[in-house]
């Protein structure tokens, strides 16, 4: 996948895997379960695969040959350092999503008011209920206190819609 054209003989190929064991497994010393070294062995998949997506989009780049790329001394381009680069790539995606599902939320509250939309049959504390129920099936804490603040601005605007009327008098 990283070196689709580099052809390797069986002492070199020992000896690359050795290094990934050591460096990427660190010698399997951790007292980790078996999921968890699931979860691990995923995570460096995946991030194998976004090494090998960076190299397809941007041809100009390129990773060291593997027995230097998997060294454990080797500082300045390792493997180990696509793990920031894994973060966050995932905490990106993560922010993507909590602001597609607000901006979910904020439609369902405006398309509410307007008795319109698949909620309108609902009343607001039920359509309160489903949302936070949605949004806690996440368990992203960050997510639920944008949605109180999310809900706040879109209840605070309604009821200053409804004051308007009031001061214009």
């Amino acid at each position: 996948m990283l070196y689709p054209d580099l052809i390797l003989s069986e002492p070199e190929v020992r000896e690359i895997l050795n290094l990934i064991w050591e460096s990427v497994y660190g010698k399997l010393q951790s007292n980790a379960t078996e999921k968890d070294w699931l979860k691990y062995q995923d995570t460096a998949f995946n991030r194998v695969n976004m090494v090998a997506r960076w190299l397809t989009r941007s041809p100009g780049h390129w990773i060291p040959k593997p027995h230097i790329y998997f060294h454990p001394n080797n500082e300045r381009n390792r493997f180990k350092k696509t793990w920031q680069w894994y973060v966050k790539q995932e905490t990106l995606k993560i922010e993507i999503r909590n602001q597609l599902l607000l901006q979910q939320v904020k439609s369902e509250w405006q398309q509410h008011e307007q008795n319109k939309g698949r909620f309108r049959e609902k009343t607001r504390l039920q359509l309160f209920r489903i949302q936070q129920k949605r949004l806690a099936g996440y368990r992203d804490e960050s997510l639920n206190q944008a949605y109180q603040q999310c809900l706040q601005r879109c209840l605070h605007l309604k009821n200053l819609k409804r004051k308007q009327p009031a001061y214009a008098q």
